[in-house]
């Protein structure tokens, strides 16, 4: 079974400087056997020091697993996260997600979606990241290596540009194009919606970006052995 989308469970913007924000506010409940994905970017000073402590859920009490942290300074300092929560008991509403951090941060971008097919023991793979420190060329990147044709390609990409505002390629499609003025911080979210895309690239305005790359796998096909019954003649 192929990795799909759902759909969107939450796109969240606060400048708000705190140290706690509810990504999610509006009631879902998710699909028996899917997987939840956030990704979770955090601003503060250049020279700041700080971490996202926790993802949470009220209502189901997912167990959320950090699968990525990069970095990016540019003007700010930028930590932007990936964590996922298999959803494997019978479903139940989860009224919120929060996304706690160790200390009070000057805002939070966040994005949450549902994807059903994935492995939900190690559901990301193939990881990985490139600053665009010269702001000369859009948002690209190549994964290290071609994914399972099963598999879903997701593509985060974070910059100083509220909102981002870039168009992807061919066989991708944006999920999220908004971000916050006060820092300015951008998050935009695409994912292929063909067989999973190695190479991701976009058009627009040229800005300083960071462009982070996520396999999500595909669960693992259930295969059923018969035993011939040999009845005495």
């Amino acid at each position: 079974m192929a990795v799909a989308l759902v759909g969107e469970k939450a796109e969240f913007v606060s400048a708000t400087d705190a140290a706690s924000y509810q990504v999610v506010t509006t009631p879902f409940t998710p699909a028996a056997n899917s997987l939840l994905v956030a990704v979770v970017l955090g601003p503060k000073t250049a020279d700041a020091t700080f971490d996202l402590t926790s993802v949470t859920d009220t209502g189901m009490g997912l167990t959320w697993t950090q699968q990525r942290v990069d970095t990016w300074t540019n003007t700010q300092f930028y930590r932007l996260h990936v964590l996922t929560a298999p959803v494997i008991t019978t479903p139940a509403s989860i009224t919120a997600i929060t996304a706690l951090w160790n200390q009070t941060i000057l805002g939070t971008d966040a994005w949450v979606g549902e994807f059903s097919g994935a492995n939900l023991t190690t559901p990301l793979k193939n990881m990985s990241s490139i600053n665009n420190s010269s702001g000369t060329v859009d948002p690209s990147i190549t994964a290290g290596a071609a994914p399972d044709s099963d598999s879903m390609s997701l593509v985060a990409v974070i910059t100083r540009r509220n909102p981002p505002n870039w168009t992807p390629g061919a066989n991708w499609t944006e999920d999220m194009d908004n971000g916050i003025s006060t820092p300015v911080a951008g998050l935009n979210i695409f994912h292929s919606t063909t067989t999973p895309q190695q190479v991701f690239t976009s058009s627009g305005t040229d800005a300083l970006n960071l462009t982070a790359f996520y396999e999500i796998d595909a669960a693992v096909p259930v295969t059923t052995s018969f035993v011939p019954v040999i009845v005495g003649v």
